[in-house]
C-alpha cells in the first residue's frame, strides 16, 4: 500500500520516499504511455521516463543558478 509502512517488503514504499525526480518520471511515464498508445510499459519506457525526469531536474537547477 502506498504511503503505509509495510515492513520493508520488496515493492513496498512510503509516499514520503518519493523524490521530485520520481514524480517527474511518473508524469513523463504517463505521457509516454498515452502518446504512444501503449497498453503497458516496458523497462525501456521506464528508462526513457527517467531520462525526461533528469532533463527536467537539470532545467530546474538552471533557474536556481540564475
Amino acid at each position: 500500500m502506498a504511503g503505509k509502512d509495510t515492513e520493508g517488503r520488496p515493492g513496498d514504499w512510503k509516499a514520503s520516499e518519493m523524490t521530485l525526480r520520481d514524480w517527474f518520471a511518473g508524469q513523463a511515464l504517463a505521457a509516454l504511455i498515452h502518446a504512444t498508445y501503449r497498453s503497458g510499459y516496458t523497462a525501456e519506457t521506464a528508462r526513457e521516463a527517467y531520462q525526461y525526469a533528469e532533463a527536467m531536474m537539470r532545467e530546474r537547477g538552471k533557474d536556481e543558478e540564475e
